[in-house]
């Protein structure tokens, strides 16, 4: 799928209201231009040189979830085998494999102006997990 939305805030109340996550001002072009490495995308999603503090007595002129993050794909399996001990007993065996193809799935940048991070991707979503299961059904 497609990446999760995104809204850049600027970080401070510049508005002097009191109100959290006020948004950042665009003041210029935030995507890079052509294909880039993976590794230059998780350390700056988007150019922040795009971006300022929303000036005073305003909220920013960005919108609510301008912006999109890195895509998003993953497989889960499962498979199951049920054996009958007895007429009134039997047992369920089951595997499953989520991400069973151990992609990478980024989680979204740092979208505050005002961190030290602005813009980088410092975490993933899950790697592969896989888990057995018994169950005896009487």
């Amino acid at each position: 799928m497609s990446g999760y939305p995104f809204t850049v805030t600027s970080g401070v109340d510049n508005a002097r209201t009191g109100a959290a996550n006020q948004r950042a001002d665009l003041i210029g072009n935030p995507n890079f231009s052509g294909d880039r490495p993976r590794g230059q995308q998780v350390v700056q999603w988007l150019n922040p040189l795009a971006f300022a503090a929303n000036a005073l007595g305003t909220y920013g002129t960005l919108g609510r979830n301008t912006f999109e993050g890195p895509g998003y794909a993953n497989v889960d399996l499962g498979l199951a085998k049920n054996f009958r001990i007895t007429e009134r007993l039997n047992t369920t065996l089951r595997f499953e494999a989520f991400n069973a193809f151990n992609r990478v799935n980024l989680n979204l940048p740092t979208s505050t102006l005002s961190s030290g991070n602005f813009m980088r991707i410092t975490s993933a979503y899950d790697p592969r997990i896989l888990q057995i299961a018994a169950r005896i059904n009487f």
